[in-house]
């Protein structure tokens, strides 16, 4: 919930945390064949990645697509 007064905008930074966590739990839940796939990969590739900056890009391993149409994907 985001309480506002007259000059700014609070955030419940606690809320947001949880929420947080949730949704990495539940991202984590859902992507495990991509982390398989990526320690697999790490034997070949740094970090399970085609270029060692790639692993910094994001805050989540990354996930292996399955298959695609138009601008959405399936992970593994």
């Amino acid at each position: 919930m985001i309480k506002t007064n007259q000059h700014t905008a609070m955030i419940d930074r606690r809320r947001l945390a949880a929420l947080r966590l949730s949704e990495d739990r539940a991202f984590e839940q859902r992507t495990t064949r991509s982390r398989s796939l990526q320690k697999e990969a790490s034997n070949h590739l740094p970090r399970g990645v085609p270029m060692s900056w790639m692993s910094g890009l994001y805050r989540t391993p990354p996930i292996f697509i399955a298959e695609g149409h138009g601008a959405s994907f399936t992970d593994v």
